[in-house]
């Protein structure tokens, strides 16, 4: 179909959310309140995404190995818990403004809706789990584990290295970004 709509009545909002999706299944959340609105975001996510949002709870918390018990996932999930990431979640969420707590209240609200009414996503039943219920300072952690795994820290660490061992002046040699056809 062109265009499917459903609305959705989840417990403890003011109204009806509507979840509109494009022929392309991309959905656009429509709402009376803001609250509703970030509801109705974080059902839609869910829909969308339940597997890879529990994976990247999962990897925050340092328990990927739970699922797939490999050498790689012992090795990040030591280093998640040991970066405290749960922890400065936590204490993130905490200091946020009353406002932005409220949508993060909203929005885990619309996630653990969604993963009540759906069945468990194939790429978490394929390893025996299920969605465990999302607290609201999750949000925060699945920012710091996007954060950590995608910025540069890993070039920094390795550049700390290559200083210690062969000096300032190496870092350059080893460097990738901006070289074109000169790299070695």
């Amino acid at each position: 179909p062109a265009v499917t709509t459903r609305e959705h009545r989840v417990e403890g909002i003011d109204d009806t959310i509507r979840i509109e999706r494009d022929r392309h299944g991309i959905p656009r959340v429509s709402a009376s309140s803001v609250a509703d609105l970030f509801v109705g975001q974080g059902y839609a996510t869910a829909t969308d995404r339940l597997g890879q949002m529990e994976w990247d709870r999962r990897r925050g918390l340092g328990r990927t190995a739970e699922l797939h018990g490999t050498a790689a996932n012992v090795v990040t999930d030591s280093l998640h818990r040991r970066l405290r990431l749960a922890d400065h979640a936590r204490a993130g969420y905490e200091r946020l403004d009353e406002e932005t707590r409220a949508v993060l209240d909203s929005f885990v609200a619309g996630v653990n809706a969604a993963a009540a009414e759906m069945d468990t996503p194939r790429s978490l039943a394929a390893v025996g789990a299920t969605p465990e219920p999302w607290e609201p300072w999750v949000p925060v952690l699945v920012f710091l584990v996007r954060h950590v795994n995608f910025a540069t820290w890993q070039t920094k660490l390795w550049n700390t290295r290559v200083v210690s061992a062969l000096g300032a002046d190496a870092v350059g040699a080893f460097g990738r970004e901006g070289r074109h056809g000169d790299t070695p």
